[in-house]
């Protein structure tokens, strides 16, 4: 059974910023989402830019500061709703070229309808539907492990598929620009690696040459 090591995090507790710097960098999409901008920093949320194109142009980031194992998971609090139909889409082992090969858990606040969306080679497929609507403070998560890709909700998956297309990459998010005065925010952000229970094993040196092993059970 596979467990959860948390690699990063960000809490977007800091001065606004437009767009988004550090540890983020502007996804070079082109096809087949046209990620135009970045994302930004707002009241200590991520926010879109605003900018006009509504629908039309898509923006996005990826964390630049890790790197992930092939099995991997990215988590988002969705904690403010913008007065338009919300879509964004958290996204992992995806490569920051313009065709943008990833794996992303799509979701639309106009709908009630979520998809686990593959992007190979510029051509986006639905691999999955599941009837889900957006609710606010929910945390949206997909995870990769093998071929099993899952959606997941405060932790419970909601949808699943099946998919060896996409084998490895890093986690960010994206959406369309929404164009509204005050915009979808996302928060709390957390991303790692899943390991067996077993691979959650490590030894650290001690005083003396003594050797402990932290976390995890041996399974």
């Amino acid at each position: 059974m596979a467990v959860r090591s948390q690699v990063c995090s960000d809490d977007f507790n800091r001065p606004d910023e437009n767009p988004i710097a550090g540890n983020w960098t502007k996804l070079a999409w082109t096809v087949p989402y046209n990620i135009v901008r970045s994302m930004a920093i707002s009241s200590n949320m991520m926010v879109p830019i605003i900018t006009q194109n509504q629908g039309v142009e898509w923006e996005g980031a990826f964390w630049n500061a890790d790197t992930f194992d092939n099995d991997q998971y990215c988590d988002f609090k969705y904690v403010r709703a913008s007065s338009y139909p919300a879509d964004f889409m958290p996204v992992i082992r995806l490569t920051n070229n313009a065709n943008g090969n990833s794996y992303g858990f799509y979701m639309w606040s106009g709908g009630s309808t979520a998809r686990i969306r593959k992007s190979v080679g510029g051509v986006v497929t639905e691999i999955s539907t599941f009837t889900l609507g957006i609710v606010l403070n929910t945390v949206y998560s997909i995870e990769a492990e093998g071929t099993t890709i899952r959606a997941m909700t405060n932790g419970a998956v909601v949808g699943s598929a099946t998919d060896s297309s996409v084998a490895s990459g890093v986690v960010g998010m994206a959406g369309p620009n929404s164009n509204l005065a005050t915009p979808k925010g996302f928060d709390n952000f957390v991303a790692g690696n899943l390991v067996s229970a077993g691979g959650m094993f490590h030894f650290a040196n001690m005083t003396g040459g003594m050797r402990v092993m932290t976390g995890g059970i041996n399974g």
